[in-house]
């Protein structure tokens, strides 16, 4: 289907040969009229294609086929109201807004922009969702492990992705280029996830958080199965043993 802002221009363009041809004021007036009512309409629906163009870029199909039939049917109305539209102002220009073609083009239009704005919104929430579930971390899972083999700052570098990610994907971005920074950093979260530990046993929560709390811990704190854990998951590095200085008799 051609363009609506080339149709609505091939009408504007056709004002212009009028208004060289002969001073009917009030044929002018009407087309001129119609060709305003119709560019918000025009810059609508150019703004949810554009958007549909930049989510059939992502090798990802987004699930768009679901819509196709319903599209597919609002499009042809659109097509068949610009089609009356037209053969309205080669008969009778004057009329063309008194007998609602106009105002049937523009619901039309209207009708076709909306479904494919909620078929886009569809596709890209349900895309977004699946990103993810490929990154996130429950804020008291996140809390449950702040203290261990010093995960301070991968958190917060974790969280901050986290609000950049929410930022990103607000809105459909304008280009592929946005598509490829919003599955990067995705990635990026992915691989922040995948090196905090979950599932600590209980002993070493209580270790600690004692140390934690107090900045130090006697040695003989330190379990067996402590002491095991930290040698498994490279925590000894971590930690420091300090001789207590005794007085001196």
């Amino acid at each position: 289907m051609t363009r609506l802002g080339d149709q609505i221009e091939e009408l504007s363009h056709e004002v212009d040969l009028l208004l060289a041809g002969h001073d009917n004021r009030r044929v002018i007036e009407q087309i001129e009229t119609a060709i305003d009512e119709l560019e918000p309409t025009s810059t609508s629906l150019e703004r949810a294609l554009g958007n549909r163009r930049v989510l059939r870029t992502s090798p990802r199909d987004f699930r768009l086929d679901t819509f196709a039939d319903e599209e597919e049917r609002l499009c042809v109305r659109l097509r068949q109201s610009y089609a009356s539209m037209r053969k309205a102002w080669l008969e009778d220009p004057a009329s063309l807004r008194q007998r609602g073609h106009v105002a049937q083009f523009r619901q039309s239009s209207e009708n076709y922009r909306a479904a494919v704005d909620r078929n886009n919104e569809a596709s890209w929430s349900s895309w977004i969702q699946d990103l993810e579930q490929q990154f996130l971390v429950a804020g008291p899972q996140l809390e449950s492990i702040r203290n261990v083999l010093d995960y301070r700052d991968p958190i917060a570098r974790y969280k901050q992705g986290v609000d950049q990610f929410s930022v990103l994907t607000r809105a459909i971005p304008d280009d592929e280029a946005g598509l490829n920074a919003i599955r990067a950093l995705a990635s990026s979260l992915r691989g922040i996830r995948e090196g905090f530990i979950f599932d600590l046993p209980k002993v070493v929560v209580s270790f600690y958080d004692a140390l934690d709390r107090d900045g130090s811990i006697p040695l003989i704190k330190l379990t067996p199965e402590v002491a095991d854990w930290l040698q498994k998951n490279d925590g000894v590095r971590d930690l420091a043993i300090i001789r207590r200085r005794v007085p001196r008799q």
